[in-house]
Parts: C-alpha cells; structure tokens; sequence
C-alpha cells in the first residue's frame, strides 16, 4: 500500500427494527460503501488535476504579477529593502 493510498472507514448507524431483514441492512450497507467510494473518487480526481497542474494561476499570468526590482525606481520607499535590513546589503 501506497502512504497516498485512500482508506475507506465507515461508521454505520442503521436502526434495526424487529421487522428489519438482514437484506435491508445489506442494501443500506451497500448504499452507504457506494457514497464512500464516489466521494473518493471525486477528491482522487481533484489531487489528480492539482498535481498535473499545482499552479492555479498559469505561470506566464503570475510572472506578471511579481513587480520586478530592477524596474522599480529607487525612493524613499524602496531604499530600504527587507534583505538589508537582515543584514544582506547590496556592496556599492
């Protein structure tokens, strides 16, 4: 067994009435492993989809979004950067 293999765990509340015959139970057993398996089939195909694309964002569309640093202009506000303030500074 794989670790990203699924399990299927079921916990079954079926009211057994003295007329309940074990058909009944067998057919709601049957019902509820059936549910089970479709919701794991349906989040197997999701992961599956994720995992041949993890970027929801296409990558050309988050390229654009990162602001380069080159082509911003030096101010007030960007003369301090984070990596100089941890003691990173650029040698001039």
């Amino acid at each position: 067994m794989k670790p990203n293999t699924p399990i299927l765990m079921l916990s079954l509340l079926i009211p057994v009435t003295p007329d309940t015959s074990p058909e009944q139970v067998i057919n709601i057993i049957g019902q509820q492993v059936l549910e089970a398996m479709n919701q794991i089939r349906i989040h197997q195909n999701a992961v599956e989809q994720t995992e041949a694309d993890p970027e929801a964002v296409p990558q050309s569309e988050f390229n654009e979004s990162v602001p380069i640093e080159m082509f911003e202009s030096y101010s007030d506000k960007t003369r301090d950067d984070l990596l100089s303030k941890l003691g990173y500074e650029a040698k001039e």
